[in-house]
C-alpha cells in the first residue's frame, strides 16, 4: 500500500504540469495558430524588459570606451619605452666602445669604474625591457576587453530586437491576427533566438579571452615588481 502512494503522487504531479502547459498554450494562441514563441512557457531565451537590456548595453558601451582609452595609453607607453630602450642601448654601446680604447695598465681604475657603470646600465636595460613587456601585456589585455565589450553590445542589440519582436507578436495575438501572420512571426522569433544564443556563446568566449589576458598581464606585473626590488637592492 505504501508503494502505491508515491506513484499516485507522481502521476498527479505530471498531470498538473501538463494541464498548466496546455492552459498556457490555449490562452496565448488563437485557434489554429503556431506556438507563440513570445509565451513565457515556450520562449527559449529568457524574457527581459527592453529597459534592462538597454541598461546592459549602456554598461557595455562604457566598458568599451574605457578599454579603448586604456589601450591607447598602453600603446603610447610601449612606444615611449621603446625609444628609451634604444637610447640606453646607444649609451651602452658608446660606453663599451670607450672602454675598449683605454689602456688596461695606465687606465685600470677608470676602466673598473666604467665597467661598473656598464653593468648598471645593462641591469637598467633589463628592467626597461620588463617594463615594456608589462606594457605590451596591458595592450593585449585592453584589446581583449574591447573585443569582449563589443561582443556584449552586439548581443544586447540583438536581444533588444528580439524583445521588440516578442512584444509585436503579443500585440498581434491580442488583435486576433491571422494564423499565417502569427506563424510567420513565430518563425522569425525562433530564428532570432538562435542567433541570440550564438552571440551569447561568442560573448562568453570573448569574456574568457579577456580574463586570460588580464591574468597574463598581472603575471608580468609581478615579474616587474620582483625585478625592481632586485634592482634597488644593493
Amino acid at each position: 500500500m505504501n508503494a502505491i502512494v508515491p506513484r499516485v503522487a507522481h502521476a498527479f504531479g505530471l498531470a498538473f504540469v501538463l494541464c498548466i502547459a496546455g492552459g498556457a498554450d490555449a490562452i496565448a494562441q488563437p485557434t489554429q495558430s503556431a506556438p507563440a514563441i513570445a509565451d513565457t512557457f515556450i520562449a527559449v531565451v529568457p524574457l527581459r524588459s527592453l529597459q534592462d537590456i538597454k541598461v546592459d548595453g549602456e554598461r557595455a558601451g562604457a566598458l568599451r570606451n574605457q578599454a579603448k582609452q586604456r589601450l591607447a595609453q598602453a600603446q603610447e607607453g610601449v612606444h615611449t619605452l621603446d625609444n628609451v630602450i634604444k637610447a640606453r642601448q646607444t649609451d651602452l654601446a658608446a660606453l663599451e666602445s670607450h672602454v675598449d680604447t683605454l689602456d688596461a695598465d695606465s687606465k685600470a681604475n677608470e676602466i673598473a669604474t666604467l665597467k661598473q657603470k656598464t653593468a648598471l646600465l645593462e641591469k637598467l636595460l633589463d628592467l626597461l625591457e620588463l617594463r615594456k613587456n608589462a606594457r605590451e601585456g596591458e595592450v593585449e589585455s585592453a584589446a581583449a576587453t574591447v573585443e569582449y565589450s563589443e561582443a556584449q553590445e552586439e548581443l544586447y542589440s540583438l536581444e533588444g530586437q528580439l524583445a521588440t519582436k516578442r512584444n509585436d507578436r503579443a500585440e498581434l495575438s491580442k488583435k486576433k491576427g491571422s494564423p499565417a501572420d502569427l506563424a510567420a512571426m513565430d518563425l522569425a522569433i525562433k530564428e532570432m533566438e538562435s542567433e541570440v544564443m550564438e552571440r551569447w556563446d561568442q560573448m562568453l568566449t570573448k569574456h574568457d579571452d579577456s580574463v586570460s589576458e588580464e591574468q597574463d598581464y598581472v603575471g608580468l606585473l609581478k615579474k616587474l615588481a620582483e625585478a625592481q626590488d632586485s634592482f634597488h637592492t644593493p
